[in-house]
């Protein structure tokens, strides 16, 4: 393995520089031939995992350009923008692969005290900041929005990267734009501007500041006919937009202020802020229309009402679970045998996996919610979400989710979200490889399935986090079971939330966008009757 610094590689610099030189001349067959070289290197285990992460860096990038060339060729207006998104779907899929291999790689290294100098840890921060931003732009152009925005929160006032607080700034207005809360949208919005302006003011050039004037004062301009100048300029912190209530207790601070840093919050305020103010749920379906005589509303305002209370309570049994240290009196008097690999039984590790098959759960609620919404025609007893998004050719559907997908860019970003549930296996080109398994578009939701496969049908065993050496030498390893450690399985908790969260938003979204589609189409001459809803009050929350 070559001892040579990743960021001083010569073939890496050269190979790079390459890649710049095809994508300028837009010669196709040359970045193709790029693409397959990087990739090779990238799978070379001669090389370090920093030089890897760089290699499948460049092959991403250059697989991007090359979609991007293909598209501009294709697209003309909204719904071509999709068709040519579903027509390139194996580059994009491979593109995916590539994007995670590099940030899972970087992750690693930067996670590790492999007494990283402060020189090389610049380069580290430098690349990682280029890589979400360039795999930020990847999911806005699939539709998933959320985590577009998730992906650039790393952009703050500490980490300040003016590529990276411009490509912030459009992504939260876009997420605003998605939004039907007026009020959230307004603060969203606010804080979208001040990103944007930083980039534009700051004194730090950035290769594509040039190029991007136009835009980012387009989106800045809009921003300011929305709000004005009198609300832009004024110095406004998080207590100025939301109240805080002195009178929550402790124990409930606490929760909340895990559920606003860990981003969990069904609140579109929480993915623009961290802190307690924005720990609470309001996100809710947003007005929708029917036959005077019709109940699917009513029945589509209750299902959402069960996926949204699975969601929460699951968030809660987590927390709970997170933080039950002591002993409870439910685990005494209880039998069990030493087995001398350090398992961790209890009520808190239980409710931990009962939050993770309940929140699992949700996203087949959500399948059955889009059938039924968008009248897809599945039937009840089968639908789950690779019915509904994987359907099979000979399927006899009355719609193809796909189809409605072409006007509504939300749903699209929800197929794709669910590509990754279904964590596929992909060839080296992007094609699915349904045989076996080989290399999966994400390796974390690869293992959030894994490990939900044997806490349903095999066998889980939760290893105190201490006992790092078990996993270095297996042979103590119980061989019935899969075996995780707590740290890495409450890391893929956390994730699994975060997945459902986004899929919950995605769907509030597909519903407001397809609400706006009827809406253009309505006849002048239709009437739509009012009928108001009332809120099921918080108190009424128990067993009689």
């Amino acid at each position: 393995m070559s001892n040579t610094k990743w960021y001083e590689d010569e073939n890496l610099v050269n190979l790079s520089r390459k890649c710049d030189e095809v994508y300028f001349d837009q010669d196709e067959e040359g970045m193709c031939i790029l693409v397959d070289k990087c990739y090779k290197q990238a799978h070379d285990l001669k090389n370090t995992n920093m030089i890897r992460a760089r290699y499948f860096y460049i092959s991403f990038t250059i697989q991007s350009d090359l979609i991007d060339l293909k598209r501009k060729k294709s697209r003309n207006n909204y719904k071509d923008s999709i068709k040519s998104l579903k027509f390139y779907e194996t580059d994009f899929q491979k593109s995916l692969y590539l994007a995670r291999n590099a940030f899972e790689l970087l992750a690693n290294e930067m996670e590790e005290d492999n007494n990283i100098s402060k020189n090389e840890l610049i380069y580290m921060i430098s690349f990682q900041w280029q890589l979400s931003v360039n795999y930020a732009n990847f999911f806005y152009q699939n539709g998933r929005l959320v985590k577009a925005v998730e992906i650039l929160s790393i952009f703050n006032s500490k980490n300040v990267f003016p590529m990276g607080m411009a490509q912030l700034g459009m992504k939260l207005y876009e997420l605003a734009c998605c939004h039907y809360d007026g009020g959230q949208r307004t603060i969203m919005l606010y804080k979208a501007y001040h990103y944007i302006k930083q980039a534009i003011e700051s004194d730090e050039p950035f290769p594509e500041k040039a190029e991007m004037n136009n835009l980012l004062n387009y989106y800045s301009n809009n921003i300011i006919s929305m709000l004005g100048h009198n609300y832009l300029d004024k110095a406004y912190t998080i207590r100025d937009f939301l109240y805080f209530s002195d009178d929550m207790s402790v124990e409930a601070t606490k929760y909340w202020e895990w559920v606003a840093k860990n981003k969990l919050a069904l609140n579109l305020l929480n993915d623009v802020f961290d802190s307690v103010e924005v720990g609470y749920d309001p996100l809710y379906l947003p007005s929708m229309s029917e036959d005077i005589e019709g109940k699917k509303v009513q029945y589509l305002f209750g299902l959402f009402n069960q996926i949204k209370q699975e969601y929460v309570s699951a968030r809660f049994l987590a927390y709970e679970g997170f933080n039950t240290k002591e002993p409870h009196f439910s685990d005494k008097r209880v039998y069990l045998i030493n087995t001398l690999d350090y398992p961790i039984y209890g009520i808190g590790i239980e409710k931990i996996k009962a939050c993770y098959r309940a929140v699992y759960s949700v996203f087949d609620k959500i399948a059955f919610f889009l059938n039924e919404y968008f009248e897809i025609g599945i039937k009840k007893n089968i639908i789950g979400y690779v019915r509904l998004f994987s359907p099979d050719k000979n399927a006899n559907d009355k719609k193809r989710i796909l189809d409605i997908a072409e006007n509504n860019y939300p749903l699209f970003g929800m197929w794709w979200l669910f590509k990754d549930v279904r964590n596929i296996n992909i060839n080296e080109d992007g094609t699915v490889n349904k045989k076996a398994e080989y290399k999966h578009i994400d390796n974390v939701m690869t293992k959030i399935s894994k490990v939900r496969n044997a806490m349903e049908h095999g066998y889980l065993k939760i290893l105190d986090t201490h006992c790092k050496e078990l996993f270095i030498d297996d042979s103590r390893l119980d061989k019935l079971a899969y075996n995780i450690s707590f740290e890495d399985y409450e890391k893929l908790t956390l994730q699994l939330l975060k997945y459902v969260r986004e899929a919950i938003v995605l769907l509030v979204f597909s519903v407001k966008r397809e609400e706006e589609i009827k809406e253009s189409h309505r006849r002048s001459d239709e009437i739509l009757a009012p009928m108001y809803t009332d809120k099921y009050d918080d108190e009424w929350k128990h067993i009689y």
